[in-house]
């Protein structure tokens, strides 16, 4: 009889975004539905996730997954410190065959098979966006996790791409797409619609059609080149606002507010800082249409988001994005405050354009299920477990 499979899964490295509080946006729902998704489907094997003290615990649901609690600190340093000297370590201890790194590191002293899961890789395109010290962590741990690991989980194609020209001399085949779901807010919205002007109200000043954007104000999502073609639209669409919700990272809401100045339209740019995620439904339902002009994602996921709430989507045709939005929106060049411009006055002037997009991104959004990213990890942790059974063999 052959030896059971033990996964061993990280719960460390991620850090904060693995906390309950920081469900949206963060890793927690995708490391709750791995724990308990994949598990499912591999009952014969078990499945060890290494949680810190200060997660709440996860929901475990099947008799083959066990939890390690671990004494580590919440700070960075320290964790970074447990993550590449104490987990190798425990790891063995438990006996681990197959060691999944689900936010880009590997702890690189493990002595068993691995999976790397790549989250994000602006630390290598865009570094500006990243204190030196972390930028410098994250390009060592980062590019020799990838060297390390049997197999490396993008969640787009446009992800290998990437990878493969900052990690030189990567086998190409290790690559797998490994996509990450809509974490659907239809499933946590206790808004009700009737209520949506007294809450848009609060949050803009008076009811008004809105273009909405979500984001942090990294540069890199290219917030000013956004305020710039609305400046062009306006004058046709005299009543319409841009909402952008974000709070300051890299780019600061002053800086914004001094390009939305210049071009004229400081008073129908509104800066609502970071929004309450009960408030969230609330702009897509009622936004013209959710406008995502990044320069670069790994995968975008508030382009699902919005389409999850019949929300018109324009969005860039670089990087991950036309993998996630397909035929459901429209591409723009982000570089192009023209380009930009034409495509907002499409979605906001042609009925049926829109129609059509809501319709498509119905769709759409029916393909990024917690299911297809469960069996996208499950293939992952086969192929490892394929290697490392004919390597035994030889």
């Amino acid at each position: 009889m052959s030896k059971q499979v033990i996964v061993g899964l990280d719960s460390i490295s991620p850090g904060e975004s693995t906390s309950a509080s920081r469900s949206l946006g963060g890793m927690r729902p995708y490391m709750q539905d791995i724990i308990l998704g994949v598990p499912a489907l591999r009952p014969d094997w078990h499945f060890k996730l290494f949680v810190p003290d200060w997660v709440e615990p996860y929901r475990i649901a099947t008799s083959n997954v066990s939890v390690v609690r671990c004494d580590c600190s919440n700070s960075r340093p320290k964790r970074v410190w447990f993550e590449q000297m104490v987990l190798p370590r425990l790891a063995e201890r438990e006996n681990v065959d197959i060691f999944i790194g689900p936010c880009n590191t590997l702890p690189l002293r493990v002595k068993c098979r691995t999976v790397l899961l790549v989250q994000a890789h602006q630390y290598f395109t865009h570094p500006e966006t990243y204190k030196f010290i972390r930028r410098k962590y994250l390009h060592w741990a980062v590019s020799n996790s990838a060297r390390v690991a049997d197999v490396i989980g993008v969640n787009c194609l446009d992800g290998k791409r990437v990878i493969m020209k900052h990690v030189p001399g990567l086998d190409p085949d290790k690559f797998v797409v490994v996509n990450n779901r809509l974490v659907d807010l239809r499933e946590t919205d206790s808004s009700d619609p009737a209520n949506d002007g007294a809450a848009l109200s609060r949050m803009m000043g008076r009811p008004r059609p809105f273009l909405f954007y979500i984001s942090a104000l990294y540069p890199f999502k290219n917030h000013a080149r956004l305020i710039q073609s609305f400046a062009q639209i306006r004058p046709d669409f005299p009543d319409l606002a841009l909402a952008l919700a974000g709070g300051n990272a890299g780019e600061t809401a002053e800086n914004l507010k001094r390009v939305a100045s210049e071009c004229g339209v400081a008073n129908d740019v509104l800066f609502l800082g970071r929004v309450p995620q009960e408030d969230v439904p609330v702009l897509y339902r009622n936004a013209r249409a959710m406008v995502m002009p990044s320069l670069e994602e790994t995968f975008g996921l508030p382009v699902l988001e919005a389409m999850a709430f019949d929300c018109p989507v324009l969005t860039s045709n670089l990087s991950s994005m036309p993998e996630v939005a397909g035929d459901a929106a429209v591409l723009i060049d982000p570089y192009s405050v023209d380009d930009m411009a034409h495509g907002l006055r499409r979605i906001l002037s042609d009925g049926a354009l829109r129609a059509d997009l809501i319709e498509r991104g119905r769709r759409r959004c029916a393909l990024f299920t917690k299911e297809r990213t469960v069996r996208d990890v499950a293939a992952a942790l086969d192929r490892v477990a394929g290697r490392r059974e004919a390597l035994a063999a030889v």
